[in-house]
């Protein structure tokens, strides 16, 4: 199956989907799509692309991106593949209610990209991703993704950017569970002896995440003195 060019542009660069009515954040995951949700993304129901025949191709592996609060809501999809020395995104695709004006989240483009990203690291690509773009929306990828213009209309992402992509949204995820925490401690209330005790069990959980990001990125991104 011939590569689709991207159509879609990047909205926002978030660590989580941003609810576009009332600007709450909402934490995500990435899943591989399973061949039963298949009916859920066809063309009847809003979807632009074949995600089914997309998914008959060993070589591929079709990805979705969900909001924790909502597991059973597709918000996106992206198909990747390992190149070698680098992850191609051959298709992506945003929800049909998170396109155009009235679209329900922020965030989601960016979220599947900073995952391929992330994905390329951990394969030993050093980030690097590569894409065929929609040529009026080249200019676009360059600015929001920092992307760079090949050979046509191919574009990739290579180290230094993908590196920004990932980091940034593993900080924004970090800050945004702090804040989140913190709203929690707020509005519990709790008095006295309680409060101590949430509150501690708060800065444990956020030590925790903090020493998975710390670890994440030492394993990944280490500094020019460490390499």
């Amino acid at each position: 199956m011939k590569s689709q060019e991207w159509i879609f542009k990047v909205d926002k660069l978030t660590a989580s989907l941003e609810e576009v009515s009332t600007g709450r954040s909402y934490s995500t995951s990435v899943y591989a799509l399973e061949r039963s949700e298949l009916p859920l993304v066809i063309k009847k129901n809003g979807w632009k692309f074949n995600w089914r025949e997309e998914f008959a191709y060993d070589v591929k592996t079709v990805y979705k991106l969900i909001a924790n609060d909502f597991p059973d809501e597709i918000q996106g999809l992206i198909s990747l593949s390992d190149a070698g020395d680098h992850i191609f995104m051959p298709l992506v695709e945003t929800a049909p209610h998170n396109f155009g004006r009235n679209k329900k989240f922020h965030g989601v483009l960016g979220n599947l990209v900073a995952f391929a990203c992330k994905l390329s690291f951990e394969k030993g690509h050093d980030g690097e991703v590569g894409f065929i773009a929609k040529t009026a929306l080249i200019p676009h990828y360059e600015k929001e993704l920092g992307a760079k213009s090949l050979m046509g209309t191919r574009m990739g992402i290579f180290k230094a950017e993908a590196k920004k992509l990932v980091s940034c949204i593993l900080q924004r995820f970090l800050l945004m569970i702090t804040q989140k925490s913190l709203h929690s401690l707020d509005s519990v209330g709790y008095l006295g002896k309680q409060k101590k005790m949430a509150k501690k069990e708060y800065l444990l959980e956020l030590k925790k995440s903090s020493e998975a990001l710390r670890l994440y990125k030492s394993k990944h991104f280490p500094s020019k003195k460490a390499a």
